[in-house]
């Protein structure tokens, strides 16, 4: 069982925005397992749980569809659970 909160830090100059959204991959031997909603606010973060039974290499990713300038994005405390 893979766990971990993910996010946008808040940690720019006030007022600040990414430039565009940011989505949470999280791909498992190369196949796509799982992705978040689109996240644009600072300071936003979320959850997420899932299977990752018989998986040898896991992969966490942030991408933006676009110019990536102020995205923070984190993944919070990542762990793979018996």
């Amino acid at each position: 069982l893979f766990v971990s909160e993910f996010g946008l830090t808040d940690t720019e100059h006030a007022g600040w925005r990414p430039a565009t959204p940011a989505v949470f991959y999280i791909l498992g031997d190369g196949e796509l397992l799982w992705f978040s909603i689109a996240i644009d606010q600072p300071g936003t973060k979320s959850s997420c749980r899932l299977s990752v039974e018989g998986v040898q290499i896991l992969e966490l990713q942030i991408h933006c569809n676009g110019h990536n300038s102020h995205v923070r994005g984190v993944w919070l405390d990542p762990q793979v659970l018996k």
